[in-house]
């Protein structure tokens, strides 16, 4: 119960955050299959 009255105020700020961490990943996601593409290029 405390966890959830402590993440009801900050709701938008964890979504908000949330969307950052998820682009943050696909960033380094992406960078590690172009860098791991360009190792193995002719």
């Amino acid at each position: 119960m405390e966890r959830l009255v402590i993440r009801m105020p900050f709701s938008h700020l964890s979504t908000y955050s949330l969307v950052w961490v998820m682009a943050a990943v696909v960033l380094c996601t992406a960078q590690d299959h172009i860098y791991f593409l360009s190792q193995y290029s002719p």
